[in-house]
């Protein structure tokens, strides 16, 4: 007898177990007794040629159908397609799949190496049904499983590829010898143009190299230039299983024909709530998709609420020429999509429907070829990643095309589509109003954009009919609790962006506290902007790329000019808004005017009460001459205030780029008009904010009294040299705040540990008032000599309220909040008045002798910037 230990019983059990898995597990057709080809192998009243079938037993499909009216697969039905045939087809009108049926083209551990396809018949408006017309649906408990050979599913480019010819080698940085001859391979543009995206053949490919057939009209762009990877992406178009829609040869009937002039009503596969399988991977699809019908898209999870981990992926699949998006996440968390490739489809490409669709992941794919659809009104400014939910991991992706732009990411204020009518009944509850601009962002770092008209943009909301407002207007600022906006603001850190070849705008960002860095931009109207508090370090800006000169696309003097270039007549490297920003520890390279555009490295969109310390630290540049480096529109009306703070912009550390108006220069700032109406100041400046004042302000420095300022439309804010001494009159009614006790509130803001100046502020003859938290002096000169900040004299003749402000704050290096911790860089004086005149004039400007009283000598010129040839120059090699 044989005598065994429990130890090695157990062992035993489990290894037959295990075994036992496996051969379940492994190869769904292996054990299948019932053949499609095999009449002696169906069950009693079964036969494949009749018109709709409904399959209640496990077959393996080893041959091409008859023309099906549809196929429904309910408990225990398995429709198999045999890997060992010479092509297993399915052609239907439908595919219905129903709980405890399954549809199965190989499986995980057992991909399929044999030929597939399911072609998807029918006019549109033939019949009606939940799931529409032409579909393949997964209902509650269904599974479809399909699993192509593996291939890798793109790559890129390793040198560039010409264009002429018919036959090519092409060169590419990963081991392509998984690609077949007769594969179709698609070459992405690397230009503006996403029309320069071609379609080659595989002969043959052997390790990192691939020989083709094409005719190709257009050069392939295969390098790293000037620091930014520019090398175009190839993409596996062709699978051995096939899922596509049967078309018609023109538009027809009840479609969108006065838009398109081709059939536009492909098939489409829907996974609904409670599915039991919905893994997708190494398949091509085409033809699918049905324009303007909501809910129709090549590859859908509808509704399908909490995904159970392991139960559904789309990934490394070749979806190509889809008429009305590419894969959708609808009312779904957790969608996993990865490593796909997606060319030529109308609207949103990878799509987030309705804005609820939390812990979605979209990984390493490749989206080409994005094209204006009409499903929803944001369809005609389409997105190759369409991302709505803060809550996603959107990395290492690329969008190499599109209509409109490369990425989209914006939120709703409350659900919209089928969600939001589930909400607004009370049947589900998905998130609070306004709750997702406060939500933490997943990961949206890694990611490629190229040959758009903008690449990587976070802006807008969704609105209720699925079209975006302009701007979110400030209102993406996430904090620690979304439900409590009150909570820790936090810092949105995003890294590894890589954009070239943007007719408008790379990157552009409108998020509170972003912390960028590595970002890398080259050839676009505008390399990156920021709207909100920015911090932009360890990144390249190239103005123009050196090798990478696209197909000439414009006229200049008359002629074709030698490159492609962006839209508009003027690019800058790197802009922001009115919030504080600072961009360091980063270079800018070949930023030079031509005939064909004004060109600069960095511009202001426009300043404001908190871009006191907005500006620059440690940048270099290469290849770029002096008045390259920064620049400023022709409009004079806009005050302008820029901080260089280390020197590497002008030459000056600690010193300020401002407009030339009189009230900001002395003798010792140097004018820069390479730069526009520029000057380089060593002065230090603050800010008033004006509350929509602005336009009824008449500031006067006391040392130029000719020289009035009154502020811009729009301009809520007045800068002030703390070197000079001011005083604010008001042209229009005093603007104080009436009540029992009327106030008139002043905020200085950038108010540091070295500021100590005087403003002085017109008010009403026979006015009475105190300052809170300040004591009143006697004389001028006393408010002068004094140390203190909460001080202030009133000439009671002149009617002037002189005050003291004196700084206290010990910023710290890098920040540039102007109010700093605690507010503290912020001085607030609030006047309390018991009378005011009986007029309420308070413009000082009329009134005879007041400014030449307080007249000041100006500066003299010692310590006035001189131009320097020579700043640090290179960050990057």
């Amino acid at each position: 007898s044989i005598k065994m230990g429990t130890s090695k019983v157990v062992a035993f059990w489990i290894f037959c177990f295990v075994c036992v898995t496996v051969s379940f597990s492994i190869c769904p057709h292996s054990g299948v007794v019932r053949k499609a080809s095999d009449k002696s192998t169906w069950p009693s009243g079964f036969s494949i040629n009749n018109k709709n079938i409904t399959l209640d037993f496990p077959i393996l499909l080893d041959l091409e159908t008859p023309r099906l009216v549809g196929l429904t697969i309910v408990s225990g039905g398995r429709l198999i397609f045999s890997p060992t045939a010479s092509l297993a087809k399915l052609v239907t009108d439908y595919v219905r799949i129903e709980s405890g049926g399954s549809l199965e083209i190989g499986s995980e551990d057992c991909p399929f190496e044999g030929q597939a396809e399911i072609l998807l018949t029918g006019r549109r408006g033939s019949y009606q049904s939940v799931d529409g017309e032409k579909y393949i649906s997964v209902h509650s408990g269904g599974s479809l499983e399909i699993h192509g050979q593996p291939k890798i599913s793109w790559t890129k480019l390793s040198k560039t590829v010409s264009s002429g010819g018919n036959v090519h080698t092409i060169s590419v940085v990963d081991d392509v010898s998984s690609w077949s001859n007769g594969d179709q391979l698609v070459l992405a543009s690397t230009d503006f143009d996403l029309n320069q995206a071609e379609v080659v053949t595989v002969e043959k490919c052997r390790g990192k190299s691939c020989n083709v057939r094409g005719n190709l009209k257009f050069s392939h762009f295969g390098d790293v230039d000037s620091g930014v990877d520019m090398r175009g992406e190839v993409g596996l178009l062709s699978r051995n299983i096939i899922i596509q829609g049967e078309m018609e040869e023109s538009c027809y009937g009840d479609q969108l024909c006065n838009e398109y002039d081709f059939d536009t009503f492909g098939g489409h596969i829907i996974a609904r709530e409670g599915f039991r399988a919905f893994k997708v991977e190494n398949a091509e699809f085409t033809k699918l998709g049905q324009q303007g019908i909501v809910g129709r898209y090549p590859l859908h999870w509808h509704m399908a609420g909490d995904l159970t981990p392991g139960t559904s992926y789309v990934r490394s699949n070749s979806i190509h020429h889809t008429l009305q998006r590419c894969v959708t996440c609808h009312g779904s968390f957790g969608c996993n999509i990865e490593n796909n490739v997606a060319f030529e489809s109308l609207g949103h490409c990878y799509f987030m429907e309705d804005g609820v669709e939390r812990g979605t992941v979209m990984r390493d794919n490749l989206g080409l070829n994005t094209r204006k659809g009409s499903m929803i009104p944001s369809d005609s400014d389409p997105a190759t990643f369409w991302i709505t939910h803060p809550d996603s991991f959107i990395t290492r992706n690329t969008a190499g095309g599109s209509e409109g732009k490369g990425f989209w990411f914006l939120q709703a204020s409350l659900p919209t589509g089928e969600s939001g009518e589930l909400q607004s009944s009370g049947a589900k509850h998905f998130f609070d109003k306004d709750e997702l601009f406060l939500t933490k962002l997943g990961n949206i770092s890694g990611n490629t954009v190229h040959s758009s008209n903008f690449g990587f943009f976070f802006d807008a909301v969704l609105l209720p009919d699925q079209g975006a407002s302009g701007q979110n207007k400030g209102r993406f600022s996430p904090v620690q609790d979304p439900k409590n906006p009150k909570s820790e603001k936090l810092t949105t850190n995003i890294s590894d962006i890589t954009c070239y070849k943007a007719k408008q705008t790379c990157i552009w960002m409108h998020l509170e506290k972003g912390d960028y860095e590595n970002i890398r931009v080259a050839d676009a109207g505008e390399g990156m902007f920021v709207h909100e508090t920015s911090h932009v370090t360890n990144s390249l800006f190239v103005g123009e790329s050196e090798k990478n000169f696209g197909v000439p696309n414009r006229r200049v003097n008359k002629k074709m000019w030698h490159r492609s270039l962006p839209n508009g007549r003027a690019s800058f490297g790197f802009r922001n808004y009115v919030n504080p920003t600072k961009l360091e520890n980063s270079v800018f390279r070949s930023f030079q005017d031509s005939d064909a555009r004004y060109v600069r490295a960095i511009g202001v969109r426009r300043s404001g009460p908190r871009s006191t310390f907005t500006g620059a630290s440690n940048v270099s540049f290469v290849s770029t001459p002096f008045e390259g480096r920064m620049g400023e529109g022709k409009r004079m009306d806009r005050q302008f205030l820029y901080y260089d703070w280390s020197g590497s912009v002008s030459g000056s550390p600690d010193s300020y780029i401002v407009k030339n108006f009189p009230h900001l220069l002395s003798a010792r700032c140097l004018t820069m008009p390479e730069w526009g109406p520029l000057s380089v100041c060593p002065h230090h400046y603050i800010s008033l904010p004006t509350k929509g004042q602005g336009e009824s302000i008449a500031l006067i420095r006391t040392d130029i009294p000719d020289k009035q300022f009154t502020p811009a439309e729009k301009d809520n804010m007045v800068y002030l040299s703390t070197d000079h001494t001011y005083i604010i009159s008001f042209k229009k009614k005093f603007p104080v705040k009436k009540g029992r006790r009327p106030k008139l509130p002043l905020v200085a803001m950038g108010v540091d540990k070295s500021t100590s100046m005087i403003l002085g502020i017109c008010l009403p003859l026979g006015s009475v008032f105190t300052i809170r938290n300040n004591r009143k002096v006697d004389s001028f000169e006393e408010l002068r000599n004094t140390e203190n900040g909460d001080s202030y004299y009133h000439d009671t003749t002149s009617g002037i309220a002189f005050l003291k402000l004196k700084g206290t704050y010990a910023r710290q290096l890098g920040e540039t909040h102007p109010c700093g911790e605690g507010r503290a860089a912020c001085l607030e004086k609030r006047f309390i008045f018991t009378n005011i005149g009986e007029d309420e004039n308070a413009d000082c400007t009329q009134r005879d002798g007041v400014l030449e009283k307080y007249q000041d000598a100006p500066l003299d010129s010692n310590g006035a910037i001189r131009k320097q040839n020579e700043v640090p120059r290179s960050l990057f090699k």
